[in-house]
């Protein structure tokens, strides 16, 4: 059996108090480790049992041509794994010359397979990898096999199956093993906020909001965001649920500092099809939205909070009722669930058969200061849970 596992430091514990207890070095190192169970522990161009025995290099050497180089020829600049094929993709450097190859962990194979582009400064070269394609050094597009699938590819933007570039009044993106290109009537700012994708369809927002269907290329401007060259539209926040994005935009006029006229609507966008869910009409005091379930909630401001309106919108039924503040009090920001999911993604256990291998961490100091207040320092620890027992299988 294979573990596959990248060991991330967790947070430093802060333990908040008016004094911590005395710790030293000898005090975290542990006094007793588990035993192997036959699984490897995979880490950078090195794998081990999990109690860190049986070490070994696993990219010892590359051959570029007809010349073979060894591990004590080129410098690893960054690796990435991708688990589903065993893969492990590696831009090294050999002298100047950076160049991208790989590593099968399952069958032990390995090549050379691009040359990239020279560089002073190769550590600014990365991997990305989604659920599909694999995107190097801005550059070029693999797949997980490790095949070649589009090169030049400059500045692009890797988001699930496909890689995207916005320029000028262009936006090209390559999926399915093809590239497309999208003429635009506007250009759109650089900014994460402007660019919104979400199964088939990408969004630009802008002075324009367009809708482009990525099966068919087809580019639709979504009339119900635009506005007279008085006014000015802006867009508070985004949700995506249920097949549709939710968008709060807030318009006002264009040359006007009142806040009086601050118009509030949240729009239902579904594919390239569009419908005002609700037009709250001026909030000068502004809006927040919340999410619960099928259900956002929506509050509009007031001077003094006891005079907040609360609405809640059924994503199911199209249906808008004022609520109370009691209501609002489950909902979560779009920012708080963004939150959440980066927690979920970033799981700190990983199960393999019947042992659960987790990290540790505590703090701890060689001289405390003058007011122990807190530990400097740092130990880890990798964990292992077996039938109740837990054992440290290494620290560092």
């Amino acid at each position: 059996m294979i573990v596959t596992a990248l060991l991330f430091a967790l947070p430093l514990l802060f333990l908040v108090a008016c004094a911590v207890k005395p710790r030293s070095e000898t005090d975290v190192i542990p006094d007793t480790y588990g035993t192997s169970e036959g699984l490897w522990l995979y880490k950078g161009n090195k794998r081990s049992r999990t109690d860190g025995m049986e070490e070994e290099k696993l990219l010892t050497s590359v051959t570029v041509g007809e010349t073979e180089y060894g591990v004590e020829d080129f410098k690893i600049i960054s690796y990435m794994y991708v688990k589903d094929t065993w893969e492990i993709f590696y831009i090294i450097q050999i002298d100047t010359d950076c160049r991208l190859c790989h590593y099968n962990y399952k069958t032990k194979e390995s090549s050379d397979l691009y040359d990239l582009w020279d560089t002073e400064t190769p550590e600014n070269y990365f991997i990305e990898v989604s659920d599909s394609l694999v995107y190097v050094a801005d550059q070029v597009i693999f797949s997980h096999d490790a095949e070649l699938l589009y090169k030049d590819f400059r500045y692009g933007t890797l988001d699930g199956n496909i890689v995207y570039d916005i320029t000028g009044r262009e936006f090209k993106y390559f999926m399915n093993g093809e590239m497309h290109v999208v003429p635009l009537d506007a250009t759109f700012p650089n900014s994460e906020d402007a660019y919104q994708r979400y199964g088939n369809y990408f969004y630009l927002i802008g002075s324009d909001f367009y809708a482009i269907n990525l099966d068919t290329e087809e580019c639709t401007t979504l009339s119900v965001f635009s506005v007279s060259k008085n006014m000015y539209r802006s867009y508070d926040d985004f949700y995506y649920m249920d097949g549709s994005l939710f968008v709060l935009t807030k318009c006002c006029p264009r040359y006007s500092s009142n806040a009086d006229e601050r118009f509030y609507q949240l729009i239902r966008v579904t594919g390239a099809s569009t419908s005002v869910a609700y037009d709250f009409g001026d909030a000068p005091y502004g809006m927040t939205m919340y999410i619960d379930g099928s259900t956002i909630y929506l509050v509009k401001q007031a001077a003094r909070s006891i005079h907040n309106q609360y609405f809640a919108y059924d994503s199911k039924t199209g249906k808008t009722e004022s609520v109370s503040s009691k209501a609002v009090k489950n909902g979560k920001t779009t920012a708080d669930l963004t939150k959440v999911e980066k927690i979920n993604d970033n799981d700190r256990e990983l199960t393999v058969g019947e042992y659960t291998f987790y990290v540790y961490s505590i703090g701890y100091d060689d001289v405390s200061d003058m007011f122990g207040s807190h530990y400097s320092k740092t130990c880890y620890y990798l964990m292992r849970r077996h039938g109740g027992l837990e054992e440290v299988m290494q620290y560092s």
